[in-house]
């Protein structure tokens, strides 16, 4: 499972190995790199962490239009979220704190990463929530318009391949003995695993080893 409107289908049937399948399957750079663009453009705060980019419970309740944090604990507490604890005593911990504005002895704060995100901004029934999911989407979108896009590329290049691989065959068929057409034959043997004989001119017999 790797679209949003699966995920948005396994949260509404409370289907939780089918959204536990889908956050295993979130890879950390591409997540990093999603939660970044995600915090510029929803306007909410990030730091790194222990090589991943988080934010906090506060954080995600304000985004999707909460007062508290209290929908995003529950959030926590049901579905396979990453969070890291606020106890932690690692380096950078203390800059986090400061772009959390955070009380240096604060040990109760959790810090979510982007798969809390896309759980929220898919389950949510705010307003905010609406947006964060029209931006998921969207992102969803843009991707898929991309891919279409090397798709459409890839067949085209096929075609010509194909087209470029007829006159091959035609030069094979009309020209036997021609130095350009031993190197089609070698090129041609090499692309498909196959050895081209000619058991006559105008004829060209495919044989697989």
């Amino acid at each position: 499972m790797n679209s949003i409107i699966e995920l948005q289908r396994a949260l509404l049937a409370e289907d939780i190995d089918s959204v536990k399948s889908f956050i295993d399957t979130a890879d950390r750079r591409t997540g990093n790199e999603a939660m970044l663009k995600a915090s510029q453009a929803l306007g909410f705060k990030v730091a790194w962490l222990d090589g991943w980019l988080v934010t906090t419970g506060a954080e995600i309740g304000r985004l999707m239009g909460h007062n508290s944090d209290s929908t995003v604990r529950k959030m926590r507490r049901k579905y396979p979220v990453m969070t890291f604890s606020g106890g932690c005593s690692l380096p950078e911990f203390t800059n986090t704190r400061k772009i959390f504005d955070l009380d240096p002895n604060d040990r109760r704060t959790v810090f979510h990463w982007w798969d809390s995100i896309l759980v929220a901004g898919v389950k949510g029934h705010t307003p905010a929530a609406d947006k964060v999911l029209l931006y998921l989407l969207d992102c969803e979108r843009a991707l898929r318009i991309l891919s279409d896009e090397d798709s459409r590329k890839s067949r085209t290049l096929q075609i010509r391949t194909v087209a470029e691989l007829g006159k091959a065959f035609d030069r094979i068929r009309t020209y036997p003995d021609d130095d350009l057409t031993r190197l089609y034959i070698k090129q041609v043997e090499a692309a498909f695993g196959i050895r081209v004989q000619q058991p006559g001119q105008g004829r060209l017999n495919l044989v697989t080893d």
